[in-house]
Order: structure tokens, then C-alpha cells, then sequence
């Protein structure tokens, strides 16, 4: 029986496979919204947690922009409120 992956992506102990890190473009809001990708997001000083539909922010947003994108104007806003 094959160890399963930790949710950290790394392997069971003694387990000595490397995962490979993602190299491809990153993923957008429409790839995420596809993909039925749950995004998960939470502010690090209250630790409030939202889980935003993907095809919603991808509406709001452009499906075409970056999570990364998407993440850092999640941020600014933030700081701005």
C-alpha cells in the first residue's frame, strides 16, 4: 500500500519521494472557478475566515486575473478599511 500525502503535500514518514513544485502559469479566477477550486481566505490579524465563490470574485474581478493578483488587492483593500 502506497503512504498517502500529507495535506502539506509532503509524504508519510519514511517515505523519501519529492514532490515536484508547480512551474505552469499561475492559476487564474476562471481556472479556479473550472477547476471548482475552493479558495479559502482569512485575515491574519483576527483569523476571520471566508471561503468566496470563485466564479463570483472571477465575475467581479476578471476571470483572467491571477489568484495572486486577485490576493494582493484583497490586501490593499483591507489596509485601506
Amino acid at each position: 500500500m502506497r503512504p498517502r500525502p500529507r495535506a502539506d503535500g509532503a509524504h508519510a514518514a519514511g517515505d523519501s519521494r519529492k514532490v515536484k513544485a508547480y512551474t505552469g502559469p499561475p492559476m487564474t479566477l476562471g481556472n479556479a472557478a473550472a477547476a471548482r477550486v475552493t479558495l479559502i481566505v482569512w485575515c491574519k490579524s483576527c483569523w476571520r475566515r471566508v471561503e468566496p465563490d470563485p466564479s463570483e470574485m472571477g465575475e467581479r474581478y476578471d476571470a483572467e486575473t491571477t489568484v495572486l493578483d486577485w490576493r494582493e488587492r484583497l490586501m490593499l483593500a483591507m489596509r485601506q478599511s
